[in-house]
């Protein structure tokens, strides 16, 4: 089977079929399997009166083609039926005896041009074989799409560039020779195009994102900052940068503080004073009854 033991051939070629004397078995095959090819309906006797043969002989080379006629109905209550052509199915681990069978031609592929020149015809037909009839030998190459290149002066670059520099700032070791910043530049292409994503709001993203001393180390790429635009954007217009000072902190708090009502005691100042007025009230009476 290496080098396949069948070949396509012209349904035209019916038009050569004997009318004046009885079929050979190579032409009786061949107006078999136009007759399957085309899905047409079939009965014994009507390859027995086609073929010039008894439908004793019909029968048999059916059968040694590998091929039944399937009929609607049962022929023993019903006569002068038409039937299907069906192809029986070999089992894969019988053994080959070199015994002509009907090939099924359904699976191959039909020429791209029906009305081009007969040699163009000739030369697409001849290029299926029974190796892998469904695989075109000499398919036509896929053209190559262009891999868009963004000039350093582009937006897509820039912010790629913006990127890199804060990350820098606090990690100036950081390796970037294993990154392509042409990568970094389409996922921000992506970002900006497809995403619907505002050009200042990235930006103002991306110093955020590398200010805050937790999220910096979780982006560090583009990809990256993509992926999550939406809750860092979130977490950058509800919160300070988590890298605020303990100075900043004290001086917040203290500014809430000094926005309380005069009246509230923020600090228990009255609460402690009476305290302490009791603990010396009794501590003198303590005294004067020694005394």
């Amino acid at each position: 089977m290496k080098d396949g033991n069948w070949i396509p051939l012209d349904k035209n070629l019916k038009k050569a079929l004997p009318k004046d004397r009885a079929y050979t078995e190579l032409e009786a095959a061949f107006s078999l399997t136009c007759d399957y090819d085309s899905q047409k309906t079939a009965t014994i006797a009507g390859y027995a009166n086609l073929w010039s043969w008894s439908r004793t002989k019909v029968k048999t080379f059916l059968t040694s083609m590998k091929v039944d006629i399937i009929y609607p109905e049962n022929t023993g209550k019903k006569q002068n039926q038409k039937g299907q052509i069906k192809r029986q199915i070999q089992c894969r681990y019988s053994a080959d005896t070199g015994q002509i069978r009907m090939v099924d031609s359904k699976g191959l592929r039909d020429s791209k041009d029906r009305y081009s020149a007969d040699r163009e015809q000739i030369e697409s037909r001849s290029k299926s074989t029974t190796i892998n009839p469904k695989d075109n030998p000499n398919p036509k190459p896929k053209p190559k799409t262009k891999k868009k290149i963004y000039a350093e002066t582009s937006k897509e670059f820039q912010l790629a560039i913006l990127l890199k520099d804060n990350i820098l700032k606090h990690k100036p070791d950081f390796n970037f020779d294993r990154l392509n910043m042409q990568t970094w530049a389409k996922e921000a292409d992506f970002m900006l195009r497809i995403d619907k994503r505002d050009l200042e709001v990235v930006k103002k993203l991306i110093v955020w994102v590398q200010k805050d001393s937790f999220e910096r180390s979780n982006v560090l790429s583009i990809a990256k900052l993509r992926k999550r635009f939406d809750s860092l954007e979130i977490k950058m217009n509800t919160k300070k940068p988590s890298g605020q000072t303990a100075k900043e902190t004290i001086r917040s708090f203290a500014e809430i503080a000094a926005e309380m009502p005069e009246e509230i005691d923020f600090f228990g100042t009255e609460e402690r004073k009476n305290k302490k007025m009791i603990n010396v009230n009794e501590k003198e009476r303590i005294e004067y009854d020694e005394r």
